[in-house]
């Protein structure tokens, strides 16, 4: 009877330890993540995750993070050598899905981001804060900064007026629409982006340009300031450029990267401060 006893103790002891061991695996956030970006890379963090990858423009995140190429090539090499259990891939830059499809071939999990607005930060990071179970960093990072960028809308009583936002760079030049988040913020403060319906401003064209004669022009510098500086010098040496009444009214404002640039993340809302600044 005694030896029933014990064997059905045993039994029972020996399930409920496999139920934990199941338990505990279920409830482990993922380890040696893999952000292709540095703004991925900074919301994982800012989720309560560690990282074991980044591309080279996140490499300020931390000495003990491994660099696995750039933003535009990352490499399929390195980031499998790390064994990673996520990988996280900005969904808006094509040699990334180039990259998707090659860690998938090799069974290592990968997921695609794209953030082109706060929404979608709230989205993700919901997600994130979910998987390493940190609610009150939810709470910090993204629910406290939704709650003072409505204070920072709610005081906008601009009148409305007109923008274009460019985006320079030594390699290419862009006009910038509303999918991109800093149009988003400018468009909040009342802004009306000239070049949203307007495909014949896509190539900087500047007789276009003077048609619609924005009241404001943001720009924002891609890549190493000083060659994106020098590539906006060229634009605004283009004939008829200082005929703009954003030149004459000298409403010509080259945003900080930090926030206009690389995306602002648990600053959000210095980002709307900033603008809202700015033009009161």
């Amino acid at each position: 009877m005694k030896k029933r006893i014990y064997t059905a103790v045993l039994i029972c002891a020996l399930m409920l330890t496999g139920c934990t061991k199941k338990s505990t695996r279920q409830n482990t956030s993922p380890h040696n993540v893999v952000a292709c970006s540095r703004s991925l890379g900074e919301m994982w963090m800012l989720s309560g995750g560690k990282l074991a990858g980044i591309t080279d423009d996140g490499k300020d995140l931390g000495q003990k993070i491994k660099v696995v190429g750039t933003l535009m090539r990352p490499s399929v090499e390195e980031i499998i050598a790390l064994k990673p259990s996520l990988v996280l891939l900005t969904g808006d830059i094509p040699t990334q899905q180039k990259v998707k499809k090659s860690l998938l071939d090799a069974h290592v999990k990968v997921k695609s981001v794209n953030v082109d607005n706060f929404q979608d930060y709230d989205k993700y990071m919901k997600e994130f804060t979910k998987m390493n179970k940190r609610s009150d960093l939810y709470e910090k990072n993204v629910v406290d900064v939704s709650k003072r960028i409505e204070a920072i809308k709610k005081k906008v009583n601009f009148k409305k007026q007109t923008y274009l936002m460019l985006r320079v760079s030594s390699m290419k030049n862009k006009v910038l629409k509303n999918d991109y988040f800093a149009c988003e913020i400018a468009n909040d403060m009342n802004m009306v982006n000239i070049a949203q319906d307007d495909s014949a401003l896509d190539d900087i064209n500047v007789e276009e340009i003077m048609k619609k004669d924005p009241d404001y022009i943001f720009v924002v510098y891609q890549g190493e300031e000083k060659q994106a500086q020098e590539a906006y010098n060229k634009i605004a040496a283009m004939p008829g450029w200082d005929q703009l009444s954003a030149l004459k009214n000298k409403h010509v404002k080259v945003l900080p990267k930090n926030y206009f640039q690389f995306k602002p993340n648990a600053k959000w809302d210095k980002a709307y401060q900033y603008l809202y600044d700015y033009l009161a």
